[in-house]
């Protein structure tokens, strides 16, 4: 079977896109990429052509360009080319000019498919590339995740030639005469991977001819046995995990940390999230008293009763609301309602409070809770007690306190730590007749 028709059975069977897609052909000029475009523009797909002149190679990066624009030409497809900017080229030159690079280009793929009528983004990885990320990964010590390998489909972009094999592609190009060029940096083995695939692959072709088919096989099997993996976590999820719309519940971890592998398992429950098994153990360790906090780049934990609670990193919403009149005001967590009425109800409901307001108190401000805040409880005679000390006498977890909020009158006197304590300032009398309804209502 032909390269070109083997192809076209690889899209057909993978589903890669429709025979009436539109597709975006990210073409460098090189040859795995000429003979991508050349294919797929003799299967009859409707394409348009990517070029990204990256201004690093003087005359080469031009006559790639000229080359791909000749190709367009000749074939009335439409081009769409971009040169970097003096900014973007020293942008480029600090740090790791590959990923940057990878980065710029995506970025630039993604605009293109908002103003062009394109669907889909094709790049021209082949079994090659899949050998070689392969072995990159394995030797910067990956995991499962890591070595798993390329996919023909990755958001908006597709990857039509990734099961042939680079002879054929070499073949393909001899065989129908087509131009390309040669970027001199593929044999600089500074990179890695280049020096992976001129020196690691080439040597083991010369011992396993196959090596190429066989290390992108053990990677399409690591892949598959990841699927059945995050099958099986998933089912795991359900016995461990509670979720609200803000915050995961993990535990209980006296019994989670007694399992076997209970390392692997977190990990793989909660690897969204950021955490690294260092991280990992530090939460599972006995060591781990209540209150422990742990951070991801992402995400804060901590320890609380027996669980891991799982959020986003917080920024601390340090902004006050003013409250002039009874009103609904939504803050970032909830939302309070503040009415008037003229009737008690029969039974209490959890975050709502009834109380007697004098008119001098307003207007009111609620707030984070701050260091130094002290309210005087109800039932406690007048006498004062720290907020701090409250939330502790409750065991609030750390993201309670991050998040607790407090109701002061005009003068800063708290009159409600929300949700726990009400101050006996504002507690209503026998003769009252009407009430202020203090109602908090936490987002979900």
């Amino acid at each position: 079977m032909s390269l070109s028709a083997d192809v076209h059975k690889f899209i057909e069977k993978e589903e890669l896109f429709l025979e009436s897609s539109a597709l975006l052909c990210a073409v460098s000029g090189g040859r795995d990429s000429m003979v991508m475009l050349d294919i797929l523009r003799k299967l009859g797909y409707k394409i348009q052509v990517a070029h990204i002149n990256y201004m690093l190679r003087g005359d080469d990066s031009i006559e790639d360009q000229a080359l791909i624009k000749r190709y367009c030409h000749d074939h009335k497809l439409t081009l769409h080319s971009k040169e970097l900017t003096s900014i973007e080229v020293l942008y480029l030159e600090k740090g790791n000019l590959q990923e940057k690079a990878r980065d710029i280009r995506y970025g630039w793929f993604k605009e293109l498919l908002k103003t062009t009528a394109c669907d889909v983004v094709c790049i021209a990885h082949h079994r090659g590339d899949v050998a070689e990320t392969f072995i990159l990964h394995a030797l910067r010590g990956a995991g499962i995740n890591g070595l798993k390998s390329i996919q023909q489909t990755s958001g908006y972009i597709r990857r039509p030639l990734l099961h042939a094999h680079p002879s054929e592609i070499d073949y393909y190009a001899s065989e129908f005469n087509i131009s390309f060029r040669l970027d001199a940096s593929n044999f600089n083995d500074k990179y890695d991977r280049n020096y992976i695939r001129n020196n690691t692959i080439k040597s083991l072709q010369e011992r396993w001819p196959s090596a190429i088919d066989k290390i992108s096989d053990a990677s399409a099997n690591v892949s598959q046995e990841l699927d059945l993996l995050n099958f099986l976590i998933e089912q795991e999820k359900s016995k461990w995990i509670t979720s609200t719309h803000n915050e995961i519940k993990l535990g209980p971890i006296s019994k989670l940390r007694v399992l076997e592998q209970s390392q692997v398992l977190t990990y793989y429950m909660i690897k969204d999230h950021g955490f690294n098994y260092e991280v990992i153990n530090q939460m599972l360790s006995e060591l781990s008293s209540q209150g422990a906090i742990f951070y991801s780049e992402s995400h804060s934990a901590c320890i609380h009763n027996d669980h891991v609670l799982i959020r986003g990193r917080s920024t601390k919403d340090g902004q006050s609301y003013e409250i002039v009149e009874p009103k609904e005001i939504e803050l970032p967590n909830g939302q309070l309602r503040i009415s008037e009425t003229n009737q008690l109800p029969s039974s209490r409901t959890q975050g709502t409070e009834y109380i007697e307001l004098e008119a001098s108190r307003w207007p009111l401000q609620i707030r984070i809770w701050q260091e130094g805040d002290k309210i005087k409880p109800l039932g406690m005679n007048g006498k004062t007690k720290k907020v701090s000390d409250i939330l502790i006498d409750q065991k609030a977890s750390f993201f309670e306190k991050e998040e607790q909020l407090v109701v002061l009158d005009n003068a800063g006197e708290v009159i409600w730590l929300v949700n726990r304590k009400l101050s006996e300032m504002v507690k209503y009398k026998t003769d009252t007749n009407t009430y202020l309804k203090l109602e908090y209502i936490p987002t979900l």
